[in-house]
C-alpha cells in the first residue's frame, strides 16, 4: 500500500564531524555492543545530541526490527540527564526496560525503570530521588511509562514537570507514535491526551524523536 510506505530518508542537518562519528561509534560500541550502526542511526544520533540551536524534533520512520530504540539509547547515553519514553504497551514497555538492561554494558551508568510495574514504595522514592537532583550529568535515566502515567495530578506528571523546566530532562520519546493518532482519535483518548500532557511541555525545551513502522498521510 503506497500510503503507508516509508519515504525516502530525508536528514534534518548535515553529516557529524569526522570526529563526531568517530566518537558515536565509539560509544554505540563500548557501551551498547553494536559493532555496524546503520547511517540513519549515526545521523540522527548526531543531531539530537549534538544539536546547538533550538531542540531537535525528529521522526523517525523505519521497519520493525532496524534498530529505531538505538538511537534514543545512544542519545540518553551521549546526553546524560533523563530520557522519558512512551511505549504503546503496557507489555512492550516491560519488555524495552529489561532490553535495556540486558544491551547495555555494566558499569557505564546508565539506569532503566519501566513506572508501570513499580509499586508504590519504590514509585515514592523514585519520585523524591528523581525531583530532588539538581543535576544530571554522569548518568543515563530512561523511564518507560504508558500515557496513563502523565494524567494530569499524577506523582509523574509532577515529576515530569519538574524535570522538564529544571533541565535534568534531556530527551523525549514518543515509540511508534503513530499510535497517538490511531488509538486517540478513538477508543484510547490517554493517547489524544500526550499532545497537552507529553508533547507539549517539551516542544521548543526538549529534544523529541517520534519513532514509527507505519505511518500514512494522516498521521504524518
Amino acid at each position: 500500500d503506497p500510503d503507508h510506505s516509508i519515504p525516502d530518508e530525508v536528514y534534518p542537518c548535515a553529516p557529524p564531524s569526522d570526529a563526531q562519528r568517530r566518537t558515536i561509534v565509539k560509544m554505540l560500541k563500548a557501551v551498547w555492543k553494536v559493532d555496524k550502526p546503520h547511517e540513519y542511526q549515526i545521523r540522527l544520533i548526531h543531531f539530537i545530541a549534538y544539536n546547538k540551536g533550538d531542540p531537535a524534533r525528529v521522526a523517525c520512520l523505519q521497519k520493525t526490527g532496524k534498530g529505531k530504540s538505538l538511537v534514543y539509547l545512544a542519545c540518553a547515553t551521549l546526553m546524560r540527564g533523563i530520557t522519558w519514553v512512551i511505549p504503546p504497551l503496557i507489555a512492550v514497555g516491560a519488555d524495552q526496560t529489561t532490553s535495556v538492561r540486558a544491551k547495555s554494558v555494566p558499569g557505564k551508568k546508565i539506569y532503566s525503570f519501566h513506572l508501570d510495574s513499580m509499586d508504590d514504595d519504590f514509585t515514592m522514592r523514585l519520585a523524591k530521588l528523581l525531583s530532588s537532583l539538581p543535576k544530571i550529568d554522569k548518568h543515563s535515566i530512561i523511564l518507560l511509562a504508558s500515557p496513563k502515567m502523565f494524567i494530569p495530578g499524577s506523582i509523574w506528571t509532577r515529576v515530569f514537570n519538574k524535570t522538564v523546566d529544571n533541565s535534568t530532562t534531556r530527551l523525549g520519546v514518543l515509540d511508534e507514535s503513530h499510535y497517538v493518532w490511531y488509538s486517540g482519535r478513538s477508543f484510547r483518548p490517554l493517547f489524544r491526551d500526550l499532545g497537552p500532557n507529553f508533547v507539549h511541555k517539551m516542544w521548543n525545551k526538549i529534544p523529541m524523536l517520534f519513532t514509527s513502522a507505519t505511518m500514512n498521510k494522516i498521521c504524518r
